[in-house]
């Protein structure tokens, strides 16, 4: 493997890693795996920036018509945990592992993801939206008759409120920018360059 320390093609861009890493969900991307890219002390990092064509002659699915640019790419990198990456790299399995079907569970894995957070960000945004429009007023102020409406714990829920009450009407307008630019994100993971 020589010329492998001073390759380009393994020259990642930050932006690259950050969008690989982002859109791994902390998966492997092989479809029969399901091995977090971080260990299970929370601290070491297992997953493997795979080229799905080589980097160097000597790898697997090696084009010779691709730049080092296009190699180290976005486009032609997928993350892998440890052993998936062995298995895929290994000569022996070059024909059970073409780069089709790398780039078809890069695809998939990475639309998986992308569903996954569209979903959670659509639901966090429904709920903000709900807290934005709920009218405190009345929910302290319709005291049915007969009630004691000097309750205790009525009033110190009140008092709260009333005393929070600029930091309360502000943070659903604060928290619909940033759930905004992040649903956006989701929809463009070229933002996240």
């Amino acid at each position: 493997m020589a010329g492998k320390k001073n390759n380009k093609a393994r020259q990642y861009k930050p932006s690259t890693i950050r969008r690989l890493d982002t859109l791994s969900g902390n998966e492997c991307s092989s479809p029969d795996c399901d091995k977090p890219l971080v260990a299970r002390d929370d601290k070491s990092i297992i997953s493997k920036i795979c080229h799905i064509e080589a980097a160097s002659s000597d790898g697997p699915r090696y084009n010779p018509n691709m730049t080092d640019d296009e190699r180290r790419g976005f486009n032609n990198l997928i993350l892998l945990c440890d052993e998936c990456h062995t298995i895929i790299d290994n000569k022996e399995n070059e024909n059970e592992y073409p780069v089709s079907v790398l780039k078809d569970w890069k695809e998939a894995h990475q639309s998986k993801i992308i569903q996954k957070l569209q979903t959670k960000q659509s639901l966090l945004k429904m709920a903000i939206d709900a807290i934005a429009e709920y009218d405190l007023d009345d929910s302290f102020m319709n005291v049915d008759e007969g009630s004691n409406p000097f309750n205790i714990d009525h009033k110190i829920q009140y008092n709260m409120v009333v005393r929070n009450r600029p930091l309360i009407n502000e943070s659903p307008r604060k928290n619909r920018r940033v759930f905004s630019l992040s649903h956006a994100a989701m929809a463009d993971p070229s933002i996240l360059s």
